[in-house]
This record gives structure tokens, sequence and C-alpha cells, in this order.
């Protein structure tokens, strides 16, 4: 009977947590094969725009070329895909993605992380001697944290995969300074597979946390006399440290490798990084969530909803302040309280102090914004506490009802849970635990149901007759598009090269040829030629940074001013808009009126060209861009050509071109540079007959080899020498921790148990 209780326990909370995490979601219930979204803003969320997009064109790739791609040629003038920090390459989740093609399975990948979750925290809550009522309790509270919940509205996808995986790494964390010989690789392997979810900012705040908890330990070690223990512990967590680094350096080697190339490359300064922040007016979303408005017309500081919410639900704050108040004792739980009040403050930004602190002393913490994401872990501390004030109130009330006095040692009641307890007639057998658990989940459901809904199949995967159009045209070309009209998701699961794309992070070469060559504001530059929110300008000003990216075709709509000479009408139609305000005021909520412009004398992708000016730096480089003429000569970074007779432009043949590998055939009368007007990066290899070519930087932010005269068949490849090294890392410390576990599984084969 006692064995049978406690395989039923364990499903009855995984019940009670997949059932709380299904009802904030329901509308993945109500429509299953539908895009889950936030209500706000009629479905349009980083998921929506972004998210789907990244994990959309794996899965063309595979089907078009049988490749996983490495780079995406389809963005801006092309960027890395491996590499990309919110890409989740080695995520396995995403690989379910990419093999089935359907991104909407993707809600129902968040609503698995939420569940996984509140599993961790109730695991978590366990190693602490909780009762199975109170550690439910903190798995519900963590499942359907608000937080993390309009985090999940807002499509964070990476941020919630990452989410789910903290408590479990606390729960590992709590058994290696408990002793337990497999905690080394399980800490290990849950701190890899964190980072792997493609949200580097939660995992770098958890290592943080952790750390500072550690060094506390071996710094109370060594106060104490034992400092041989104390410098084991933190020998071991250098270790481990050493070990996390190298199972996760097939991914982090790339994405430090291309970050030194994004805008972000050389970090933020302090008002940058702080500037999505919580303040002292957010503690009134203790009690009320709406006290600073919802998510469409939110008025607090840091200027975003979901990233500064500071509501964990009245239920569990009550029991958190219960769990603190009469289980100070504790050391998990005066560990949590610490945790709790530190992430509060750190996510206040400058006004906190702490942020700034670390901003100052951790190297690696100005390559992340919005410091209010700590309360990710404030919301796990209050689970957390949440679960040691029910476990008070299970054990007050069992007590009362036995008329006998609390444990000797236990506290005295704190007012609200004297009048929790008092309130419960001690004659009645009532199910207090369960009791706890609804409140807390129904009060986290009724917030919760209300973020969320679900994007239409037919809306994501709308028959567009744009796509339609560019995928039935000839040749290489780019396109400029706003998103409404063209979305990224669309772009590059048709194989369409645009140059506009959401990413917070875009190319540092891209952006500045962006800002150099197009006019108009920097702000308004960067939301028009870099993201697409915004239609794309087509006159005599932005003919150079048309030129440039080779765009051919610009997709518009049909209320914007017509272009200069140059460019003909040969499209026009209807199109469904994908979020309902995307339509303008004026206009059918269920149509777009577009127009397709084409210019037929654009720039070659490829061609070859002897007259050069040198142009050693970046700076220099952008300084000559606007006054360049690309037919006549072209800026490169050095000149390695001899000789003042060289070939004039004529154009190369593009034989093949695939994500990771591109053909070009250039016939050459006299030696000169063949041109490719794909983005230059650290890693792209060029060939001619087997022997290997210089792949130089021209135009300040393309390609260029350097030829003979004769027929030419040259081949680039992205091979990122970052990639090979941390493909080895990643084997040897993957090997090293496989050996460990099989010695001592071998010298303890029951330490699996332990």
């Amino acid at each position: 009977m006692k064995n049978a209780k406690s395989h039923i326990a364990p499903l009855a909370v995984f019940a009670v947590l997949a059932g709380v995490v299904m009802a904030c979601l329901h509308p993945l219930a109500a429509a299953p094969g539908d895009l889950l979204v936030g209500s706000h803003r009629h479905g349009q969320n980083d998921l929506s725009t972004s998210f789907v997009a990244y994990h959309g064109f794996p899965s063309y790739c595979l089907r078009q070329f049988g490749q996983l791609p490495t780079w995406n040629p389809y963005k801006f003038s092309g960027a890395p895909f491996h590499g990309n920090p919110e890409s989740g390459a080695f995520y396995p989740a995403n690989w379910l993605v990419w093999l089935t093609g359907d991104v909407a399975v993707m809600g129902w990948i968040m609503a698995a992380h939420l569940l996984l979750g509140g599993l961790g925290a109730y695991r978590l809550a366990r190693s602490y001697a909780l009762h199975r009522s109170a550690a439910c309790v903190a798995g519900v509270v963590y499942s359907a944290a608000p937080f993390l919940l309009a985090q999940a509205a807002e499509g964070h996808y990476t941020l919630i995969c990452a989410a789910a995986w903290i408590p479990w790494a606390f729960w590992a964390f709590e058994r290696m300074r408990a002793g337990r010989v497999w905690a080394f690789p399980l800490l290990a392997a849950v701190l890899a597979i964190c980072f792997f979810a493609g949200h580097a900012q939660t995992t770098y705040y958890l290592v943080v946390i952790l750390t500072a908890i550690r060094v506390a330990d071996a710094v109370r070690m060594l106060v104490s006399g034992q400092r041989q223990p104390g410098v084991r512990l933190l020998t071991q967590w250098v270790l481990l440290g050493v070990t996390v680094g190298g199972l996760v350096a097939v991914d982090l080697l790339p994405i430090w490798s291309y970050t030194r190339f994004t805008v972000r490359g050389a970090g933020m300064n302090l008002a940058t990084a702080g500037e999505i922040h919580a303040g002292v007016s957010n503690l009134a979303q203790l009690v009320y969530p709406g006290a600073l408005g919802d998510a469409d017309d939110y008025h607090g500081p840091g200027g975003y909803y979901w990233e500064t919410l500071c509501y964990f639900g009245v239920a569990p704050l009550a029991l958190a302040l219960i769990g603190v108040a009469a289980r100070r004792r504790k050391w998990f739980v005066r560990q949590w309280s610490i945790v709790a009040g530190a992430s509060l403050l750190f996510a206040m930004g400058t006004m906190g102090g702490l942020f700034p602190l670390c901003f100052l002393l951790l190297p690696g913490s100005a390559m992340f914004r919005a410091p209010s994401r700590m309360i990710l872990f404030c919301s796990l501390a209050v689970a957390v506490l949440a679960a040691a004030g029910a476990q008070f109130a299970l054990q007050a009330f069992r007590a009362r009802r036995r008329r006998a006095p609390a444990a000797r040692n236990e506290p005295s009641f704190g007012l609200v849970g004297m009048m929790a307890v008092v309130a419960l007639n001690p004659r009645l057998k009532l199910p207090v635990g369960a009791i706890l658990v609804g409140v807390c989940g129904v009060e986290l459901v009724v917030f919760g149901g209300g973020l969320f809904s679900s994007l239409e199949r037919d809306r994501l995967d709308r028959e567009s007759p744009i796509v339609e159009f560019l995928t039935s045209q000839k040749g290489v070309y780019r396109v400029a598009a706003p998103q409404s009209l063209l979305s990224d998701y669309e772009a590059w699961t048709a194989g369409v090269e645009k140059v506009q794309a959401f990413d917070p992070a875009p190319p540092a070469l891209h952006a500045s040829v962006a800002l150099q060559t197009a006019e108009g504001e920097a702000e308004a530059v960067m939301r028009r030629e870099l993201f697409g929110f915004r239609a794309p300008v087509i006159d005599e000003k932005q003919s150079l940074w048309l030129d440039l990216m080779q765009v051919r075709y610009v997709v518009q709509p049909a209320s914007t001013r017509p272009p200069t000479d140059g460019w003909s009408i040969v499209q026009r139609g209807v199109i469904r808009p994908r979020f309902a305000h995307d339509a303008p005021k004026d206009a059918s909520p269920d149509e777009i009126e577009f127009v397709i412009y084409e210019r037929r004398d654009v720039l070659p992708r490829a061609f070859v060209l002897g007259e050069v000016q040198a142009a050693s730096s970046m700076k220099a480089s952008l300084a000559k861009l606007a006054g360049l003429a690309p037919r006549r000569e072209m800026l490169i970074e050095r000149d390695v050509l001899v000789g003042d007779d060289r070939q004039s432009f004529a154009p190369a043949e593009i034989v093949s071109y695939t994500p990771n590998r591109v053909e070009v055939q250039a016939t050459l009368e006299k030696p000169g540079y063949l041109y490719l007007g794909d983005a230059w990066l650290s890693g792209w290899t060029a060939a001619a007959g087997g022997q290997p070519l210089p792949v130089l930087r021209a135009n300040a932010a393309f390609r260029a080899v350097p030829l003979d005269a004769g027929v030419h068949r040259v081949v680039f490849q992205y091979v990122p020498g970052s990639f090979a090294i941390g493909r080895w890392l990643t084997a040897v410390a993957s090997a090293c921790l496989a050996t460990w576990c099989l010695v001592h599984w071998r010298k303890r084969p029951d330490a699996v148990s332990a």
C-alpha cells in the first residue's frame, strides 16, 4: 500500500502542475495546431516575428539542400546561423521543430518547459525535506509564475526554455553541497543544457548566483578554520566551471566569435545595459499586477510590462512572507530570502546599486541588457519560500488539530499565519495542503489565462502572392520589404533573400554600411533598412545603399510614394495581414494592397573588377563609401595584386548557391578581384582549383578574392575555426566526464541511489 502511494503521489503532482500550465495556456488546448501568442498587439510578439523564422529556416534547409545550416544568406547580406546566440542549434527540443517543419509546436514546447520548471521547483523543495503538498505549492508557483507567463506571452521562447532548468540546477547544486557523488556530472549537464537553450543571459545569471553561494560556503569554512575543505570546495567549483565550459564550447566559441562582429560586440555602457529595469513604483504590482497598466498600455519604469512585472501572486507572496517569518532559522529559508532580495535589487538597475557593482566587477556583464530579468530568480525564491510557508501552515494546523503544541523549536505564529490558521476549525480534517495548492493555482491561472491567445495557422502560413512572385523569378537577388508584407519566416522558408530582419544584435558591418549610405536619422535607418518595421524608401538618396545590397525588388504598401526613375512596377495585389494592426487604418482589416517594384540594372551579386582603393581600416572604408562608384572601383582592405593593368568590370556567374557554400565561375582577361556581394566574416574560406585564396573585406562589408587572368571556378565555404575548435573541446570534455562517470559507477554501483 505504501509502495503504491509513493508512485501515485508524483503522478498526482505531475497532473496538478500540468493542469495549471494548460489552464494558463488554454488557447493551446482550444486550437492545438495554431501558434501560441500573447493577447496583446494582436499576437505580434518575438515568437511570431522572430523565433518561428529561426527554427523554420533549418527545416527549409534540410528539405531543400539536405544540410543543416551554419550560415543564413536570407537575412541582411548574410549572417551566421550557428553562432547566433538565439539559434539554439544544439538544444534537442528545437530539433523537433526542424525535423517536423511545424513551428506551431513551439507553443507546446514552451508549455512543456513551464511544466518542467514546475517539476524542478517541486523536486528542489522536496530536497529541503518539505512535505509533498508544500513542495507542490513551489511547483505551482514557479510553473505559473506571472513573470514567466508574461515572458511567454511576449514570445521569449529561449528564455522560457532556459528558465525551466534553473530549479533543476539548484537541486543538483544542493546535492553537490550534500556531498553526493553524482551531483557533479549532473550539475555540469544541467548547466550545459541550460546554455544550449539559447538564452545566455539566464545561464550567466544562474552561474553568478551559484558561484556566490559556493564562495560563501568556502569562506565560512576558511573563517571557521577548515582550510583544507574550503580550498577543496573552491577547487571543485573551478573544475566544474572548466567542465561546463568544455561541454558548451561547440556553441560558446562560435557565439563569442560572431558577437565580436555585432553591434554589441564591444559591450554596452552602464546606461544602455541598465535601461530596461524595474523601479520602486513596480512594487505596487506586488498586490495588483495592473497597477502600472498592462502589456498594451504599460506606463512604468523600463518601458516593457513583461520585463518589469513584480507580481508573484498575493497568496504565494503571503505564504512566502509566512515562510520567512516562521522558518527563518532554516538555512535554506535564509538563503532564498537573500536570493530574493538581491535579485530584486539587481532588477532595479542603477537604482538598486547592485547592478552597477556587478557591471563593473563581473566580466561579460556588459554584454547583457535588461537587468530586470533577475525577477526570474526572485520568482523561484518566492516559490521556495511559499513552500516553506505552506509547510509551516501544515504543521501548525496538524498541531492545533491534535490539540498539541507546535514543535519545541518552532517559532510563534506571525500575524498573517495566526489569522489563517485560527480561521480554520481545528476539529475539521481539512486538506490544508490541497487548499493552499488550489488557492495559489487558481490565483495564478486567473492572471495567466488572460495573457494568451493563438495565431491561426492560415495567418502564420498565409498564401502570399508576394512570395509566389519572388520565388518564380530567376537569378540570385535581394528584396527590400517591410515585415508587414514579407516576414522573416516567409522569406527564410522560401529561399528569398531579404535585407531586413528582426535581430536585436545585427552584424556591425551591415549596420555601419546602412547608416553610412542610407538616408535619414540613425534610428529611422535601423528600423527601416535593418529591422523592416517601416516600408523601405526608394529615391536617389537611397540608390547607393540599394546598389551595394544588390536589391532588385522592393515591396511596398500601395499607399507609399512612387519611386524615382529606374524602377518599374512588376506586380500589384492584396495580401492578408498576419496581424490585425498591419492593415492601414483607412483600409480593410482583412487585406493590404501592395506594389512590387523592380530595377533591372541592379549591381550583379558577383562580378570581377581590377580598379581598387586600399582602405586598411573599417573607419577608412566607411569614410570613402559614400562617394563610391561600385561599377568602376572597389574598396579593399589590402591590394594583393601587382601591376596596374587590371581587369575591367564584368559580371560573374553564380553556379550554385546554398546556405553554407557558394560556387562562382569568373572569366578574367587580366588580373583582378572576384567580388561577391555577401557579408564578409571570419570563417569564410575560398578556393579555386583546390588552391586556397584569401577572402578579403571589400566595400566595407563584403567579400573579394584575388584572381589571375583566366577562367576560374571559385568555391566559398563557411567553415568557422571556432566551431572546429569548440567541437573538439566539447568532445574531449564529454569523453572525460563520461569516463569519470564510468569509473565511479564501477567503484560504487550503489551511488545511483545516493
